[in-house]
């Protein structure tokens, strides 16, 4: 059996603060691909979390990116429907 999954968004529209944030940054198609997921939580300490797809940062954004060796691309998988990573050494 083949599973096709969707990808799901939300907007949110509140000041937050991010506690997670993980991803993948690749190419798809020769361009920047960037397959992120974040948690953030509300003033209250409510945590939401998903994939990325827009953020405004506000004052700063603290990150740190590690370079792999090796070569990576995102492409369409046919039996998913999804973007999957290839990675090559």
């Amino acid at each position: 059996m083949i599973l096709r999954l969707d990808y799901l968004s939300n907007h949110y529209a509140f000041p937050a603060e991010i506690v997670s944030l993980w991803g993948t940054v690749s190419k798809k198609d020769g361009k920047p691909y960037l397959h992120i997921h974040m948690s953030a939580a509300d003033g209250s300490g409510k945590v939401y979390g998903g994939h990325l797809n827009e953020a405004y940062i506000s004052v700063t954004c603290e990150m740190v990116i590690t370079l792999i060796d090796g070569h990576a691309d995102h492409r369409l998988s046919e039996e998913t429907g999804l973007n999957i990573l290839d990675f090559e050494r």
